[in-house]
């Protein structure tokens, strides 16, 4: 046996939805690092009383609301599919 399992077959041969597509294009455009250190500084702490969503989750979504229109709730919509 080769050592690869069904389950790494399986995903590798998988087509990529156009949320991973796209995620993978951020990756590519944006210089995160730089970024996020401008951003970093005006993110909420945490202790605020709700659950903050990582700093880099909200990059991304932010720029496919921008790049796409999208508002509040279709963006929503869009991560929860």
């Amino acid at each position: 046996m080769n050592g690869l399992s069904f389950t790494i077959l399986a995903y590798e041969n998988k087509k990529k939805t156009w949320r991973e597509k796209f995620l993978e294009e951020i990756d590519q455009v944006i210089l995160r690092g730089e970024l996020l250190k401008i951003v970093r500084k005006h993110h909420p702490k945490v202790g605020n009383g709700h659950q903050l969503i990582p700093l880099e989750r909200m990059l991304q979504i932010y720029f496919m609301q921008r790049w796409y229109g999208l508002s509040d709730l279709r963006i929503g919509d869009a991560l929860h599919k």
